[in-house]
């Protein structure tokens, strides 16, 4: 699903992206003909603008690692890629709406706030627009992020960030789990991580290490890797966290892999659910934030995209159901929701409140007006104090 469908000549031609070759990539075709402009083993991601006057198209890609996005641009005929961004980073750009001789580019990094800069056709620069946000100190930010590739058998490969305390001293630190983990989705990035990445930062300050796995399934790795996603979903994915962690723990002797938490929320939420009941004795303690419980009652032009229609797949439902594996939770379950989520419904923790009390399992429950994302700061900062004591109390 994506806005890369251009008409060339008026109408003759079409450019596209397609996953044909395993990755996706830019293909022009004419009647029956397919011909690629774009190969190799990364993705484009976008494609950002289409001059055919000088035959020339611009995208967004992984061609210099799937954790950073550059610009490119390759002429329609095809022959050499071009990059038109310099830094390590977070790039995009946005083209002028006529004469594609002006583009704004958006650039970050993982200590660096997103900048927006005005540049020519060829990539020089003009300019650059000012921001009013304010720029976070060094100590707003935490310790620095360590980035790293892990190839664990199987599972992954595996990206990982990882923020530990800057004072470790010499005793072993509890380690907290991010996770999102959902098609699409991307949480390790060199780019500006955002509220949530200040908050990693604030609780490796707090004494934990914080780390995201980004595994099979996660954006732009590919079609082989997305596959995990077809008739099933929240089963591959917590295999890769599981070995991620344990890949962790090898690599970094300080980290207690008797003490170690999950949180995430939406599909992270789901996850965090999955980790509890899939993950064996590994986590702790979850925080479960609007998280899908059962696939039935969730968005049904989303859900069909991976499981197809219950009738047709109803083992694949019932496998993907946080329900069925209820009785296998372990660890202490904080479980929250907004009232008014029109999203991922609050219906959906009620389902699993009703199962776990039938069940007779402990947890804790914290419920907000709000809708899926809690928008209101005083919400956002009672949420943020809740993980944080729940992971202080269990961990």
């Amino acid at each position: 699903l994506n806005d890369d469908f251009h008409f060339l000549n008026g109408g003759k031609r079409v450019l596209w992206t397609s996953e044909r070759s395993g990755h996706r990539h830019l293909e022009i075709v004419t009647g029956a003909t397919r011909r690629p402009i774009t190969s190799g083993n990364w993705d484009v991601t976008a494609v950002v603008d289409v001059d055919e006057a000088q035959g020339a198209v611009t995208f967004t890609a992984t061609r210099d690692g799937v954790t950073q996005r550059q610009v490119y641009r390759v002429p329609l005929a095809g022959g050499t890629v071009q990059k038109l961004t310099t830094e390590s980073g977070w790039h995009d750009a946005a083209f002028h709406a006529e004469g594609h001789a002006v583009w704004a580019e958006t650039w970050s990094d993982d200590r660096t706030q997103t900048q927006v800069r005005v540049r020519g056709r060829d990539g020089s620069q003009r300019g650059t627009l000012a921001s009013a946000a304010q720029a976070p100190s060094a100590a707003d930010l935490g310790p620095a992020p360590e980035f790293l590739h892990l190839e664990v058998p199987n599972a992954g490969p595996l990206d990982v960030r990882l923020v530990r305390p800057r004072d470790r001293g010499a005793s072993r630190v509890p380690l907290i789990v991010y996770v999102y983990a959902g098609p699409g989705a991307q949480q390790v990035t060199h780019g500006w991580p955002g509220e949530r990445g200040l908050l990693d930062g604030w609780l490796a300050d707090q004494g934990f290490a914080v780390a995201r796995i980004d595994g099979r399934g996660v954006r732009a790795r590919g079609h082989a890797s997305e596959h995990i996603f077809a008739g099933q979903l929240g089963v591959q994915e917590v295999v890769d966290q599981v070995a991620g962690v344990h890949a962790l723990g090898a690599r970094f002797p300080d980290l207690d892999l008797e003490r170690v938490g999950i949180w995430g929320w939406s599909y992270g939420g789901y996850m965090t659910l999955r980790a509890l009941e899939r993950g064996g004795d590994l986590f702790k303690v979850g925080v479960a934030v609007a998280p899908v419980v059962d696939w039935h009652g969730y968005d049904t032009h989303y859900t069909e995209r991976y499981l197809g229609l219950p009738s047709a797949n109803a083992a694949g439902y019932d496998s993907s159901s946080t329900l069925t594996d209820a009785a296998r939770l372990h660890g202490r379950l904080v479980l929250v929701h907004g009232a008014t989520d029109d999203n991922v419904h609050c219906r959906e923790s009620m389902q699993l409140v009703r199962k776990l009390q039938e069940l007779g399992t402990p947890f804790d429950l914290m419920v907000y007006p709000g809708t899926h994302m809690m928008e209101s700061t005083a919400e956002r900062l009672h949420l943020y104090e809740l993980l944080w004591r729940a992971f202080a109390t269990h961990l």
